[in-house]
């Protein structure tokens, strides 16, 4: 309670301190441009020149212009005041103040304090130029922004004196006198100075003290982030303060860019929130969202990049609205801290005066920023607060974490040895891990309970004076229990499936009175093992002597060997319960060892016959290749009969040199077939044919093919295409009757009259293609083959075959062909290739000669074919004229 009122009294005390402030600071002095120091004691304090000052809008007076009396009517601005509050223009302009301090002692040294005008200024007293700060202009161009704290110094040598300050900005959100200008003696202004510098370098070298210490924690224990975060939040507040206030980095490097100074100064003020408010989420996570905190990174992310690529003009408008985002991350971090402060967390109660504390300086700071009240920058301090706070808040979690780890090495060296116990034991004995955990616990006696079959057996005994452990087999519920143990407790711990605790001086029952009595025993305790909602074993110690911290010690060993100790308890089941099995399993070994040597000798006969079985089927297979032998050679044989029916190569380029027969049978022999014969000095007649089926059943049919056409043209002087087919149906006809369905053959005919350079053409079933002048055509034939048995010979006297004659040029060529290509299924694709491809590939080689074309069809088929199975027989034949 006592803490809690002194808490109370210095939060008052800083409210107070904070209202005073803004009293100090708005004592408006100054009065119609004019302050009157007769009545102002200024031998030991200083005054700040607040009030209404002329303002002269859009115009950079000189005194000399005031001399001479060329100034128009002024209007009279607050001073400290920012001109984009008062004014209708905004923040970038220029103008010119100007006051008259009068009753100065003449001869005495004075001095202004002038902090940060906004953004460049000069200063004249009584028309002399003390002071330039940047440059002056009436543009962007012709000025420049810089940032300083200065001490104007002068003699008064007339009791008044005439202060002129020409004020220009064109960088900065915020424009004019933003800070009192505080005046007094010289040495007490130059002591004023001095004191806030030593101020800041105490701050600053406080912190950066301290930020080495904590960074130098981290390295040591990297896993702990918290000393991360609170490093980072003191540099950066060091690197803000640099900044901030009598902008000491000005008074180190005078020269120090302005955007560069106002850059850091932004960074360093976001980043040192969002890594104090890591620091404070790590340290009470359990208390605070992780999502705000996100939220709060994604932000402060967002600006860095924004401050980065941007001019101050456009960042700086950033930072109100980022100091009410910081307002409401304190108020949810002081809710957190409530939270943790109600959960009695280690430290608390410091991180939320220091939270608190620093909310109340940051809206100081909001309330100054927005110029409603008029203070100085408090946030400098509430951070140095908050470090003092959360640097015991830090030592209190590095004191635990000591502690933690020395009662946890403590633990760990105690569950080693048991562990090496454990180890060390066969994992069905229980002896050595009984004794290791009795020594660890300080038991004088311990049992270990099993239960077995809805049944608690003690198996296991160890006692301490005789360094003994020796097995035994007592039944809990049996006459002897209290003989033993106590079994009240026993009962107790099953029941509860928790820890039991019984002191000998307790309140304790009559039996187990003269149990405690007669064994001595001053405290008993009893540990159920759990598993799975129930409790399969228990261990039971006894102690002679009280034992203080016996129950916390006991608790903590054994919750961290429970595994092992379950383990070895299910082993010891296991292993029981095999010996039984074993013993049963022998005897069925037995048995089943007579069943398998009557097996062995029925599989010996079965063996026997089998071997007689295989011996007639390598005979069987034997013959079934020297047939299968012979029948190959006969295919073999055979083709070269088909392939001996077919016309020499010679003969054909004797009539078209510029040919070629592209034949790829898919068996050895097939029904696909060409047939030439030159009739006289200028007629031909060459026909290609694709017989019903393939193989031996194709191969017999392309004989019939060969003897109808030999019968119709050598025998029967046959020229016509369209005659020659009309003969081949009727001798196909007469040869073969329409109930014998042993299929037909589709062939295209053509004649060729070298004289009048003239091709006839007749198909059954079967097209040509002529390509003239790069255009490929094709020429259908009739839609009925050769042995069809809807044919009808005659249709109104007329052949169903017809003639279609070409007239041929130099270049144009004539493709015959099957259909076996154009059915050929792809590897890649499970497509056939088709005629619309295989047009375009006949288009793509037609100028090429006959040997190049000839080669790009067998490459097309084996790329398209790969590794698929040949489909059909496949027979191109082409003619270049």
């Amino acid at each position: 309670m006592k803490l809690l009122k002194n808490i109370h009294k210095s939060l008052l005390f800083l409210v107070i301190f904070i209202l005073s402030l803004n009293r100090l600071t708005s004592q408006n002095l100054v009065k119609n441009a004019a302050i009157d120091l007769s009545q102002i004691s200024i031998e030991t304090e200083n005054i700040p020149l607040s009030g209404k000052w002329e303002f002269y809008d859009s115009e950079l007076y000189t005194p000399t212009d005031f001399n001479n009396n060329k100034i128009k009517k002024p209007t009279y601005l607050e001073v400290p005041c920012l001109w984009n509050k008062s004014l209708d223009r905004g923040a970038k302009g220029y103008g010119t103040y100007r006051l008259k301090i009068k009753s100065l002692k003449k001869g005495e040294l004075y001095a202004i304090n002038i902090i940060r005008i906004q953004s460049s200024y000069k200063i004249w007293i009584n028309s002399v130029l003390f002071h330039t700060n940047g440059v002056v202009g009436k543009t962007k161009k012709t000025s420049s922004a810089k940032w300083s704290s200065d001490d104007i110094i002068f003699k008064a040598n007339q009791e008044t004196a005439e202060i002129v300050i020409q004020v220009s900005n064109f960088y900065h959100k915020k424009g004019g006198i933003e800070n009192p200008l505080i005046f007094g003696r010289a040495e007490n202004i130059t002591e004023y100075s001095w004191s806030i510098s030593a101020m800041t370098i105490f701050l600053l070298g406080v912190l950066l003290i301290m930020a080495s210490y904590h960074l130098a924690m981290f390295f040591f224990r990297k896993n702990d982030k918290s000393n991360l975060f609170f490093a980072l939040t003191l540099i950066f507040s060091a690197l803000f303060i640099l900044g901030d206030g009598e902008i000491l980095i000005t008074k180190i490097y005078p020269e120090f860019s302005w955007e560069v100074l106002l850059k850091i100064i932004h960074s360093a003020n976001y980043l040192r929130v969002l890594f104090f408010v890591l620091f404070i989420y790590v340290s009470f996570k359990e208390f605070l969202n992780k999502y705000v905190i996100n939220a709060v990174t994604i932000i402060v992310v967002a600006i860095q990049i924004l401050i980065i690529v941007t001019p101050a003009a456009i960042y700086s408008h950033v930072l109100i609205g980022f100091f009410i985002i910081t307002a409401f991350v304190l108020i949810y971090l002081i809710i957190g801290q409530i939270k943790a402060l109600a959960a009695k967390k280690a430290g608390a109660l410091f991180s939320f005066l220091g939270i608190f504390i620093l909310m109340l300086t940051v809206i100081n700071d909001i309330l100054k920023e927005y110029q409603i009240i008029q203070t100085i920058s408090l946030s400098t301090f509430g951070v140095f607060i908050f470090i003092i706070f959360h640097s015991y808040l830090i030592s209190i979690q590095n004191s635990k974490a000591f502690q933690f780890i020395k009662t946890l090495t403590e633990k760990l060296l105690v569950q080693g040895k048991i562990k090496d116990a454990f180890f060390s034991a066969k994992s069905y004995n229980l002896k050595a891990p009984l004794k290791a955990i009795s020594e660890a616990v300080g038991a004088d006696r311990a049992l270990i309970f099993i239960s077995q079959k809805n049944e608690w057996v003690a198996t296991n005994e160890y006692i301490k004076t005789e360094e003994t452990v020796k097995s035994m087999k007592v039944k809990m519920f049996s006459e002897k229990e209290n003989v033993y143990f106590s079994a009240i407790s026993v009962k107790k711990a099953i029941s509860s499936k928790s820890p039991v605790y019984t002191l000998g001086t307790g309140n304790l029952k009559a039996k187990e009175i003269v149990y405690f009595e007669e064994a001595g025993i001053k405290s008993v305790f009893v540990y159920p093992f759990e598993k799975d909602s129930d409790v399969p074993a228990l261990l039971y110690f006894e102690n002679y002597n009280i034992i203080p911290g016996f129950v916390e010690k006991s608790n903590e060993i054994l919750q961290a060997i429970m595994p092992q100790v379950l383990i070895f308890m299910d082993n010891y089941t296991s292993y029981n319960k095999l010996k039984k099995f074993n013993k049963s399993l022998e005897e069925k070994v037995q048995e089943v060892t007579k069943e398998i040597m009557l097996r062995n000798v029925e599989l010996k006969n079965i063996r026997e016959k089998i071997e007689l079985q295989n011996d007639q089927t390598q005979k069987i297979k034997e013959n079934l290749e020297k047939q299968n032998q012979e029948i190959n050679d006969g295919i073999q044989y055979a083709g070269k009969i088909q392939y001996a029916f077919l016309p020499k190569e010679q003969e054909i380029k004797d009539v078209f040199p510029d040919s070629f027969v592209f034949l790829k049978l898919r068996d050895n022999i097939g029904g696909d077939f060409f047939w030439f014969k030159k009739i006289n000095d200028t007629e031909s007649v060459f026909v290609v044919a694709d017989s019903t089926g393939h193989g031996v059943s194709g191969a017999l049919m392309s004989i019939i093919g060969h003897e109808l056409l030999n019968d119709a043209v050598l025998y029967k002087k046959i020229k016509s295409p369209k005659q020659i087919l009309n003969a081949v149906q009727t001798g196909f006809s007469e040869r073969i009757s329409k109930e014998e369905e042993v299929g037909g053959i589709d062939l295209a005919v053509i004649s060729y009259n070298s004289a009048k350079n003239e091709i006839v053409f007749s198909g059954a079933q079967n097209s040509i293609y002529f390509v003239h002048e790069n255009s490929l055509a094709e020429i259908k034939g009739s839609p009925v083959s050769i042995g069809n048995s809807n044919f009808s010979e005659t249709k109104n006297g007329n052949r169903y075959y017809t003639n279609r004659r070409i007239s041929v040029k130099k270049g144009d060529v004539i493709y015959l062909f099957t259909d076996g290509f154009i059915d050929q299924v792809g590897a890649l694709s499970g497509k056939k290739f088709m005629k619309k491809q295989f047009r375009n590939l006949l288009m793509s080689v037609h100028k090429e000669s006959p040997d190049v074309q000839k080669r790009t069809l067998e490459k097309t088929l084996d790329a398209w074919k790969s590794e698929e199975t040949q489909t059909d027989d496949i027979l191109i034949a082409g003619i270049i004229f």
